[in-house]
């Protein structure tokens, strides 16, 4: 499967997820979500991009066990949003769709 193929795909379905916004940003924020992925999925879960604004908001989909855990938030708090605002000058919030 190519990295497109993969970065596009669900991880709980085989439909494919587009997400919306500036291909340029989607890019720098999945690269960022590969360098975590492990953690997540460490758990049996996972996190997609599936919009980010104008604004440099960016909108999450929790996925598997992610999606259920109540400690979902603190990862988001804790291991995303600090992350994207290192490395990311427009990155204004984040949100868990």
């Amino acid at each position: 499967m190519s990295f497109l193929s993969r970065l596009f795909k669900s991880a709980s379905s085989d439909q494919a997820i587009v997400p919306e916004g500036d291909p340029l940003r989607i890019a720098e924020v999945e690269a960022i979500l590969e360098e975590l992925r492990p953690l997540f999925r460490a758990d049996g879960g996972d996190m997609q991009v599936i919009r980010i604004s104008d604004d440099g908001d960016v909108s999450v989909r929790l996925i598997g066990a992610c999606g259920t855990c109540s400690l979902s938030s603190l990862t988001l708090r804790g291991a995303l949003e600090p992350k994207l605002r290192e490395s990311l000058a427009w990155f204004h919030e984040l949100h868990a769709a």
